[in-house]
């Protein structure tokens, strides 16, 4: 079978309602974590190409995603993807919570220092929501399966 055969072939099946979880959250949020990394250490214009090379295969794959054929979601499916979705949210939540507590008052009292995290804030932002979107998949998949 041919390249071109194979791309036609693909064309013409829908994609699973598993699979566009999948791209919908979980590669997603593995582009979300690299681009907060590559923005922690945004020191040199090399790494804002690649962060720049890794949104436009993002904006191409949601492309893909949308203009391609989709498998309609049961009610099961999507009951299993909301549940997933909150409690990844009080997931996050909580990790925010702690994270003030531990980092701000800890090394505010403790240390007698201050911590400034205003120019990696974004980072942080980008990293933490790439796992949150990773734990949407995780825990859609676990419901799924049982």
């Amino acid at each position: 079978m041919t390249f071109k055969e194979k791309c036609t072939q693909l064309k013409n099946h829908p994609i699973d309602y598993r699979s566009q979880v999948r791209n919908r959250y979980f590669y997603f949020g593995i582009i979300l974590i690299i681009t907060g990394i590559l923005d922690f250490f945004s020191e040199t214009i090399i790494i804002d190409v690649v962060a720049g090379i890794i949104f436009a295969l993002l904006i191409i794959g949601i492309a893909r995603m949308i203009l391609s054929k989709k498998e309609v979601e049961d009610e099961m499916a999507y009951t299993n993807l909301n549940r997933a979705a909150l409690e990844a949210m009080l997931f996050g939540h909580i990790i925010i919570i702690l994270f003030d507590i531990v980092v701000t008052n800890i090394m505010r009292h403790l240390m007698n220092m201050s911590l400034d995290i205003t120019p990696h804030l974004s980072s942080f932002v980008f990293f933490f929501v790439g796992i949150q979107s990773i734990a949407v998949y995780i825990r859609f998949i676990q419901l799924e399966d049982n």
